[in-house]
């Protein structure tokens, strides 16, 4: 008995959400034809500036110890709006930026200049670069890949054979 009252309960639990769920979708047929003078809701979410890169790393391969290596990270605003870059942040000392500081227009491409200084590093390095931006797309990172080898000893100096060195002028008193 206790069985069959769970089963009907649960029967007319299931017909009332039914019954609520058809009355909405009902409602939402209802509501009338699109309107094709409000924009959609993609639409809406594209809108404003948006940062895009022709590249997001450069790799140099091997470098040497205290080599500078430099490449202009090339970027175009994609949005609707401008874009304003409030800050390029680079991982350490080792790396220098320049970047544009007025507002970048729609469609127009900009460039972002980064150096490396390999000087006392050694091995794999990948030096982040952070873009922070008003664009949609929130905060960007480039890269700047090498791998750095040590730089080749100097040369030791070359002894003067003993023989060849100059002897002191002799004073003639």
């Amino acid at each position: 008995m206790k069985t069959q009252l769970k089963i009907f309960s649960a029967l007319i639990i299931f017909t009332l959400i039914s019954k609520a769920l058809i009355a909405q979708v009902s409602n939402e047929e209802d509501a009338g034809p699109v309107r094709d003078d409000v924009p959609a809701m993609s639409t809406i979410l594209k809108a404003g500036p948006k940062i895009q890169f022709l590249e997001t790393s450069k790799d140099f391969g091997n470098i040497t110890q205290g080599e500078k290596v430099s490449y202009d990270f090339t970027f175009r605003n994609t949005g609707t709006e401008p874009l304003v870059l409030s800050n390029v942040q680079t991982t350490c000392g080792c790396t220098a930026t320049n970047w544009p500081r007025e507002p970048i227009a729609p469609g127009e491409m900009k460039k972002i200049a980064a150096t490396f200084n390999s000087a006392g590093k050694s091995g794999k390095q990948d030096k982040v670069i952070t873009i922070t931006s008003n664009a949609n797309d929130g905060v960007m990172k480039v890269h700047i890949i090498c791998n750095v080898l040590p730089a080749a000893p100097a040369p030791a100096p070359t002894p003067v054979p003993a023989n060849d060195q100059k002897k002191p002028a002799e004073s003639g008193h």
